[in-house]
């Protein structure tokens, strides 16, 4: 178990790491592509790891501890994806005439693979387990495996209505989508649903908000930009230490999404000095929506298997390089279909246009 959890460490590291170098261009915009499939291609890893830490605790015994601090890389990928989501829609979306194509992006790109792809884990999982499918198991499933999906469409609404009603005044979009998203943070918290469906919400207006200032932050000074980089990790430390002693309570929720929102600008004004070469993360954040859809399903499946064969204990570890290898091969069989039927929808709807 120990070698097991080193490689993990390991391979982290190997993959963080290399590629990078000191910038020495100067860039148009604050999140190239590239910056952008890294910062998913991280949030990937985070997640990943921290479901492979639940998967492997029962098997850990007195390595137990060293499985810990993957739990808060997984709180952290989450809060990125926000972050880059809101990013990213911004820059895309902001200053464009609202029209239904918004809709269908997120039908073709999000919405059908998440469906597709939960629908066939619930019925894996039912076979396994000798369970007849049910519909409304389904979408009970999907609430609780893929929560992370249904919040961010919530999100992308909350964008579009205010997008809609702003009709391109920036800062009416920004004071309308901050307070959308707050309304949704208080509905969910009302309702009690666990606290990971909204202690990221608030990265997806930061994200934007990034995007708006960018290019007052483009003209921002090495200096600046080296001091800036010290404060966000400073705060990032402290405010995730606190996130961490302090979860499960209303305080470390709070503590949590102000990390991530240190750990986003920590990565923003990281990669104003370095250039993030890395092909394997890049490749990771490409591929990340799949990555976080699959290996839910793959880690489902290894843990009926496992369980079934009595695969428990210090042989548990085992199955981790079958779940890394499964969601790697299914993610990227995913991503190559998913793609492709993306491709012949938005080819058909510009024959008919």
């Amino acid at each position: 178990m120990l070698l097991t959890i080193f490689l993990l460490y390991v391979g982290m590291v190997c993959l963080i790491i290399p590629g990078l170098k000191i910038r020495q261009d100067s860039k148009d915009t604050l999140l190239t592509k590239q910056d952008s499939n890294y910062i998913k291609g991280l949030a990937a890893i985070g997640v990943l790891l921290a479901h492979l830490q639940d998967f492997l605790e029962y098997g850990a015994g007195e390595y137990s501890l060293f499985l810990r601090p993957f739990s808060f890389l997984g709180g952290m990928g989450v809060l990125l994806f926000f972050f880059t989501s809101g990013y990213g829609i911004f820059r895309g979306y902001a200053k464009k005439t609202p029209t239904i194509r918004y809709w269908k992006n997120r039908i073709i790109n999000v919405m059908l693979p998440a469906f597709a792809i939960t629908m066939l884990t619930v019925i894996a999982v039912d076979v396994l387990d000798g369970r007849t499918f049910q519909g409304l198991q389904f979408f009970t499933d999907l609430m609780t495996t893929q929560w992370y999906i249904i919040a961010a469409i919530i999100m992308y609404l909350v964008f579009f209505l205010s997008w809609c009603i702003a009709r391109g005044r920036m800062l009416l979009l920004m004071i309308l989508d901050m307070i959308g998203c707050l309304l949704v943070i208080a509905f969910f918290y009302a309702i009690e649903l666990p606290s990971r469906w909204y202690t990221g919400l608030l990265l997806f207006p930061t994200g934007m908000l990034v995007a708006w200032i960018e290019e007052r932050m483009l003209c921002l000074e090495k200096k600046i930009i080296v001091v800036s980089l010290v404060i966000s990790f400073l705060f990032f430390a402290i405010t995730g230490l606190a996130f961490v002693h302090f979860k499960g309570t209303n305080l470390g929720n709070c503590m949590k999404t102000v990390s991530g929102i240190c750990l986003a600008l920590l990565i923003v004004f990281f990669v104003q000095l370095f250039e993030v070469g890395n092909r394997v993360i890049r490749w990771l954040g490409d591929r990340s929506l799949y990555i976080y859809l699959c290996h839910v399903g793959i880690l489902s499946v290894a843990s009926i298997l496992a369980n079934k064969m009595g695969l428990l204990g210090g042989q548990r570890e085992i199955w981790v390089y079958i779940i890394l290898a499964g969601t790697f091969l299914y993610a990227g069989v995913c991503y190559v279909l998913f793609g492709k039927l993306g491709q012949l929808l938005n080819n058909q709807k510009n024959k008919e246009k």
